[in-house]
Parts: structure tokens; C-alpha cells; sequence
């Protein structure tokens, strides 16, 4: 289990910085888009607007992902790594390994998408 373990804090850390790398592309882009601003008429300005609100939407979903990842790499060196929040049975290696940062089985997570 100890095996399991490290290789899935491997997974996240190689997660996270998948993800900080694309954050950071992402606010290259958006600062690009500002910088390449030049004379553009009302359809140019609407479509940099859009790609601007769609690459801020995307790095807000990304700071979620990190923010899970952290919390997980976190419950794994307190040892509470691979339990359910809810019941506290073991998540299962395979949605561990499906998704690392995993916080509910599947028996509870599908009762709290009912709710």
C-alpha cells in the first residue's frame, strides 16, 4: 500500500505542475491578447473579450484542480490519504488511480448528486 501510495503522490505533484504550467501559458495568452490590441472594430473587441472570459473560466477551473491536488498530497502525509470523507471506507486503488485527488467513494458520491 505504502507503493500505492508514493505513486499516486507522484501522479498529483505531476498534476500540479501540469497545471500551474498551463495557468501560466493562460495568463501569457491574456496579457498577449491586451498587448496585441491595436485599431479593431466592435466584432474584434467582442471576440478578444470572449477568449479573455474563456481563458479566465478555464484558469478558475485549473485553481480548483490545484487546490484538490494540494488537499490530497496534504491528507497523504497526514495518512487519511484514500478514505471517504463521508464514510470513511477506502475509496478503492482504481479511483485512486482514475483520480488521485478523490475525496468520496463512489456509494457516497452519488448520494450527494441527489441531494
Amino acid at each position: 500500500m505504502k507503493q500505492f501510495v508514493k505513486e499516486r503522490e507522484a501522479q498529483l505533484r505531476q498534476m500540479k505542475s501540469e497545471i500551474l504550467e498551463r495557468i501560466k501559458t493562460g495568463s501569457e495568452e491574456i496579457d498577449q491578447i491586451i498587448t496585441d490590441r491595436g485599431p479593431q472594430d466592435s466584432i474584434d473587441i467582442a471576440s478578444d473579450v470572449i477568449e479573455r472570459n474563456l481563458l479566465h473560466t478555464l484558469g478558475s477551473i485549473e485553481l480548483n484542480r490545484l487546490k484538490s491536488i494540494d488537499a490530497a498530497i496534504a491528507r497523504i502525509h497526514s495518512g487519511h490519504y484514500g478514505y471517504c470523507a463521508s464514510c470513511g471506507q477506502f475509496l478503492g486503488k482504481e479511483r485512486l488511480e482514475a483520480i488521485p485527488y478523490a475525496v468520496l467513494c463512489m456509494g457516497c458520491k452519488g448520494t450527494s448528486k441527489r441531494k
